[in-house]
Formats: C-alpha cells, sequence, structure tokens
C-alpha cells in the first residue's frame, strides 16, 4: 500500500511538471513572438494554467510581467526563489512545496532567452515599457496542486475499499479454485518426482482448466519419449553387452579347454587363430558403437569434397575387394558440400562393406557421387544377395541382421546399416534402399541442399 501511495503521489505530480514545464517554454516563445517580455504581454498572449501564475523575468532576475497584474511586483528581485536562479543559469528547475494553510505548491522555471531589447528612441533611451535588458531571462510557473491532492485522497480511497472487498472475495474464489487449478499442478509435480525416482511409467490425468489439461497432456507426451528414449539405451545396451560376450565367451572355453588339455605345440597356430578372430570381432563391435556415437556430434558445419571423400573411401576397400575377386568402381562428380568429412566418410564407408560383405566372388560393386541442382546423392549399388522385402524396413535397426547365421560368418555386429541412418539424418539428409534377392541391392543417400560453391 506505502508503495501504491507514492507512485500515485509521484506519478501524479510529476505529470502535472511536466505539463508545467512544456507549458512555461510555450509561454516563453509565445512572450518572445508577441514582441518580447514586457508589462500586460501575458494577458495578450493568454495561457497561463489553472489555479497558477506566470512570471516574466529579465536577465537581472526582476519581475517584467505577472499574470496576475500585481503592480507591486514589477521590477522586483526573484533572485532569491531557487527555481528562478537555476533557470537564469541555464538550467530548468521545479520542486513542489507544502505552504501555510496546507498549501501544496509547486514551483517551475525555465530559461527564455529575450532576444528584443526596448523600443529605443534615436537618443538610445528606451521607453520604460519593455525589458530595457538583453540575454537570458526566464518564465517561472507557481499553480496549486489541491486537486492532485484531492484526485490522489479519493484514489487511496477507493483503493483501500477495493482492495478489501477484493481480499474477500479474492479468498473466497482461491477457497472454490484452489482443488480446480491447483490440483492437477500439484499432482503433476508428484508425479515428476516419482519420475525421477525412476517410475518412468507414470502419467498425469488430463483434468480441470484447459491449460492444466494442455500442460497434463504435454507432460504426458514428454514423459512417453523419455520412456521411449530410455528403453532404447536399454535395448542397446543389451545388445551391446551380447555382442560383446559372445566373443568373451569364445575366448574363454579356448582358455579352458587350453587349461583342460595342454595343446600340442602344432596346434597352438589353431588356438591362436581362434581367439585373434574373436578378439577382432571384439574390436570391431567396439569400433562400430564407437562410430555411432560419432553420429552424435559433427553436422553441417564444414566444407567438404565429396568426391575425394568418398573416393578414399573405395581406393581403401580395393585390395579387399580384389582380395574377394569383386570389382569395384567408382564414379564421382566434382562437388563440394556442406558437411562434415566425418560423417561422409562414416556413410560411405559403412555402406561400401557392408555391400563387399554381401556380394560373392565375381560380384561388383558401384559407388557413385552426383550432384543434382543444390542436392548431393551418394549411391552404392552392388550384385550380392539382396535382402528380402518384408526385411527391408527392420535393417536400419541396431544389431538387426537379416541372416544371423550368415552374418555371423561374415563378421560385424548388425551397427553398419544403423550408423548409416543416423548419421544421414543428424546431417539434413534420408537413406532410400532397393533391393532384389538374388540380383543385390543399391542404397542412396541425399542431402537437400547440402552443395556449397567452392
Amino acid at each position: 500500500m506505502a508503495y501504491l501511495s507514492h507512485y500515485l503521489e509521484t506519478t501524479a505530480v510529476g505529470s502535472r511538471m511536466s505539463y508545467l514545464y512544456a507549458q512555461a517554454h510555450v509561454l516563453a516563445s509565445a512572450a518572445q513572438a508577441a514582441g518580447g517580455p514586457k508589462w500586460g504581454v501575458l494577458w495578450e498572449i493568454g495561457g497561463t494554467p489553472a489555479r497558477g501564475r506566470v512570471l516574466l523575468i529579465d536577465a537581472s532576475g526582476r519581475v517584467v510581467d505577472d499574470s496576475a497584474a500585481a503592480v507591486e511586483l514589477r521590477g522586483r528581485d526573484m533572485t532569491d526563489v531557487s527555481e528562478i536562479s537555476a533557470a537564469l543559469a541555464g538550467e530548468q528547475a521545479g520542486h513542489t512545496y507544502y505552504l501555510p494553510d496546507d498549501l501544496f505548491t509547486a514551483y517551475v522555471a525555465v530559461p527564455a532567452r529575450w532576444d528584443v531589447g526596448g523600443n529605443r528612441s534615436e537618443d538610445g533611451r528606451g521607453n520604460g515599457d519593455q525589458a530595457t535588458s538583453r540575454g537570458n531571462g526566464a518564465v517561472f510557473i507557481s499553480q496549486d496542486l489541491s486537486d492532485i491532492v484531492d484526485q490522489y485522497r479519493d484514489i487511496m480511497r477507493a483503493v483501500l475499499i477495493g482492495g478489501a472487498v477484493a481480499s474477500i472475495l479474492s479468498l473466497i474464489v482461491a477457497w472454490g479454485l484452489s482443488s480446480v487449478v491447483l490440483g492437477p499442478v500439484l499432482e503433476l509435480s508428484g508425479i515428476a518426482r516419482r519420475m525421477a525416482s525412476g517410475r518412468l511409467d507414470l502419467r498425469v490425468t488430463p483434468k480441470g482448466p484447459k491449460e492444466s489439461r494442455d500442460l497434463a497432456e504435454s507432460f504426458n507426451y514428454m514423459a512417453s519419449g523419455i520412456e521411449k528414449t530410455m528403453e532404447a539405451h536399454e535395448e542397446f545396451l543389451v545388445a551391446a553387452a551380447h555382442e560383446l560376450r559372445s566373443p568373451l565367451a569364445a575366448m574363454r572355453a579356448v582358455v579352458e579347454s587350453m587349461e583342460i588339455k595342454r595343446p600340442e605345440l602344432h596346434e597352438l597356430p589353431d588356438f591362436f587363430r581362434d581367439m585373434r578372430g574373436e578378439l577382432d570381432r571384439i574390436i570391431h563391435t567396439a569400433e562400430e558403437i564407437l562410430d555411432l556415437l560419432r553420429t552424435k556430434g559433427p553436422s553441417r558445419d564444414e566444407r567438404t569434397d565429396a568426391a575425394a571423400t568418398v573416393g578414399s573411401v573405395v581406393e581403401s576397400r580395393k585390395r579387399a575387394a580384389e582380395a574377394k575377386g569383386v570389382s569395384m568402381r567408382f564414379i564421382g562428380d566434382n562437388a563440394c558440400v556442406s558437411m562434415s568429412p566425418v560423417i561422409l566418410r562414416l556413410v560411405a564407408s559403412n555402406l561400401v562393406d557392408n555391400a563387399l560383405k554381401f556380394t560373392e566372388t565375381g560380384g561388383s560393386v558401384e559407388v557413385s557421387v552426383a550432384v543434382h541442382g543444390d542436392d548431393f546423392t551418394l549411391t552404392v549399388s552392388d550384385t550380392g544377395v539382396g535382402i528380402p522385402e518384408a526385411e527391408i524396413p527392420r535393417i536400419f535397426e541396431r544389431f538387426y541382421r537379416v541372416d544371423r547365421a550368415r552374418q555371423r560368418s561374415t563378421g560385424g555386429a548388425g551397427l553398419g546399416l544403423a550408423i548409416v541412418k543416423e548419421a544421414a539424418e543428424r546431417s539434413g539428409g534420408s537413406v532410400k534402399v532397393t533391393s532384389q534377392v538374388g540380383k543385390g541391392s543399391t542404397f542412396t543417400v541425399t542431402w537437400p541442399g547440402a552443395v556449397v560453391g567452392d
């Protein structure tokens, strides 16, 4: 209440003081336009504020004109009034005062430039009706602010009465609406705390006002997303643990067999080969998991020579292709793309490795990069075993294998195509695949708007 009282008082007084400053400047300009300060000019130009009084002051601080026409003030020195002294020094000033008889009054003074001298005769003497000095003068206004006091008292009275009524009504309304408005919010808060402790299956029942229902539905949508994400993470960890456990179990079986029966010298190479193969599986699985994590990092923040990057991937796989008896060809348009080379290399290497893995001796793999307007396309085609149509929707799932027995023999953890999909989507691209069993597969990755100038 004290703050409101102070705010109302200062706002009303401040507004009035601003008005008086503006009026004083207007009167100064009007007096100048009327021939300069002289006795009676205020009566000619008008503009005296209601319940106010205006004085025109010359450069020496004496009264030139009085809106109240008090002759006894004519020529009086007013430099003892602080506002007038400040105005004569070039600064506008204003204050409020409580005068005797409980009068609340404002004093305002602004500088005025009186450029017109007195009417002079041929001998250079003034006529006495106009200020005989030239230079900086002032316009002084005093005004009774009793109307502000009355308005302030009326407002405060209304505020006090209205505040009391409003307080009673607000208590009644708050008591009636607390269960309707706060109930759903408190329930949501409780559910959030329980979810933080691990109960991700909990949901809020939408009820109450529309805002509360919308909040509850948004909360449930968020909770469902968190639950699905955590389930996916758990599934990933289970699958990763299984992939790492299998080769470790095989290695343990080899070691145990060596403990039960010490191998002959000629048997050692076979044992070592088996253990090395299982170690390679562990290393390959770990590398694929790391590649999958790398797709969460870089995005379209670099410029990459697409043909050179993909071409280097193809070149690095040629020896493996020749050893398997698979021909490999690369066709590349020159293209500079807005993409991290890490992402492009991940996508290309996993698609090429996948094509080589499932292409038999005598088959072929073709890799191409192409530009279509601002779009960039990477295509990897092979003449391999192909993918059954029913399996295509699932091949990008983590650890998914179309033929588990066959892929176990060819190696890999089933993460390669998952890496391709997540890396492509992370960088703004998309993956499509067409395939026929026994004839081969074609994977096409498209990045819209990725092509940039050299």
